[in-house]
């Protein structure tokens, strides 16, 4: 059983998690990921595991578009990226 702390949980206490990270991004001209800037270095996107498209929220201002690829690296680093269509920036999205 957990112990009661006796701290209260105020609005301003509570954060996002597993918000997109904005990545640098060299893609071909189908916009398919060829290279990552990670840590300042560019590692190349060794294999294209899958990809899927995400419309969402279409009722809102600003609905999601998104395409998304799992890849994994020249190293073995297995990462997921999406490209916002709405917006245009490649981001990096952590489970």
């Amino acid at each position: 059983m957990v112990t009661d702390s006796g701290k209260t949980l105020h609005v301003d206490t509570l954060r996002a998690v597993n918000l997109p990270e904005p990545l640098e991004i060299r893609a071909d001209a189908d916009y398919q990921p060829l290279a990552v800037r990670r840590h300042r270095r560019w590692l190349q996107v060794a294999v294209i595991e899958d990809t899927w498209r995400l419309d969402d929220e279409w009722w809102r201002p600003a609905p999601l578009s998104r395409r998304y690829y799992a890849v994994m690296l020249a190293g073995g680093q297995r990462l997921t990226l999406f490209h916002d269509l709405a917006g245009g920036g490649w981001y990096h999205q952590s489970y």
